[in-house]
């Protein structure tokens, strides 16, 4: 047999194949999925690629196909398909369209920056001004892009796990809210009113972490993980933790409106412990979902992860320091907010191009 045949009869073979494995991947629970894969890790051991299928091997894939397809449509933890919505998966990944993925990441991140410059060369403002609300609006440009990312592709997830996303897009929602409000501050030069010389409303970057977390532990419910990470128990105990900690630990001494700067503390700090917890909630979403959830929920723990420390680091500054505006606060932005907003956007990204298309 020639090479063209014999490539000719690997083509259904290796077609077959490749459906029934994108098939397990688009399955959400790791748990219920691999043990119906062991069949095609069994058959793909020992197949030869320049071969066709044995009768046997063939029937088997077929009926793990329908197997699959069943399981997707009427089983499925997270995923809401119709056989024609699946079918048009099916589609889409034999060929390959995934352009429009790229474009959307290349889109945020040009109006992102293009935003930024416009910002840095208006005429109104000096430099330094202009430098310090070209930050903002970066950072802000990037939760919005982000937010965008992960709305629009909960299309084929049942309405609990829309309901989760939702949640989570409303925390990024509102730390970009708490990212806008600098700009305004910076505008109307506030900075120096006791209600913003601390940092301004960290507490509405707090509620945004809440959100998130509310998001993933409706997630982790519907996956059925049991874990300490999801102890409303362990969640107020922490809180009430910090809070006293944070109260009763030694301010500056140059700062007279204590009571403003505890807020600032204690709200940076309990976002913290919500980024902390979320970050618990997604490892062990990680080790229960599938091949296709796998990198945008490792994006977003590493998100979670980060805002935690950074979290940690706006507490060190605000107890050395004190006061944090102005241009001062934009560089601790710009150095705990840009990696994590970054990281973020790719997580979105990662999330719509694998499980939205």
């Amino acid at each position: 047999m020639n090479d063209e045949s014999a490539g000719a009869t690997h083509a259904p073979s290796q077609q077959l194949i490749d459906r029934v494995v994108y098939l397990g991947q688009l399955a959400s629970d790791s748990r219920a999925i691999d043990p119906m894969m062991d069949t095609v890790r069994m058959i793909t051991a020992r197949w030869q690629p320049a071969q066709p299928l044995a009768d046997a091997d063939k029937a088997a894939l077929e009926k793990l196909e329908i197997d699959l397809k069943d399981y997707l449509l009427n089983r499925d933890p997270l995923r809401y398909f119709t056989e024609e919505t699946l079918a048009e998966r099916l589609r889409t990944q034999q060929t390959g369209e995934t352009g429009a993925d790229e474009r959307n990441l290349a889109t945020i991140l040009l109006l992102s920056v293009g935003a930024a410059i416009l910002s840095l060369i208006m005429p109104f403002f000096t430099l330094s001004f202009r430098a310090v609300l070209a930050v903002y609006i970066f950072l802000m440009a990037l939760g919005i892009g982000t937010a965008w990312l992960y709305l629009s592709a909960l299309h084929n997830f049942k309405r609990e796990l829309r309901w989760a996303f939702v949640c989570m897009c409303l925390g990024i929602i509102l730390i970009n809210i708490c990212i806008a409000q600098y700009i305004i501050v910076q505008i109307m030069e506030l900075g120096g009113h006791p209600l913003f010389k601390f940092g301004g409303l960290i507490w509405i970057v707090t509620s945004g972490f809440v959100w998130i977390y509310a998001g993933l532990y409706v997630y982790a419910g519907m996956l059925k993980l049991d874990t300490r990470f999801k102890s409303l128990r362990a969640v107020y105990l922490g809180v009430a933790a910090v809070t006293a900690f944070l109260v009763l630990v030694p301010h500056p001494a140059a700062v007279v409106e204590e009571g403003y700067l505890d807020v600032s503390l204690v709200s940076v700090g309990l976002a913290g412990i919500f980024g902390v917890f979320g970050a618990g909630l997604l490892r062990r979403i990680m080790q229960n979902v599938t091949v296709l959830y796998a990198k945008s929920t490792r994006l977003l723990y590493y998100y979670l992860s980060l805002a935690a420390m950074a979290a940690v680091a706006v507490v060190g500054v605000l107890l050395v320091v004190g006061e944090l505006q102005g241009p001062r606060l934009a560089l601790v932005m710009a150095l705990t907010v840009f990696v994590p907003q970054t990281v973020l956007l790719i997580a979105g990204y990662s999330f719509k191009k694998e499980t939205g298309r």
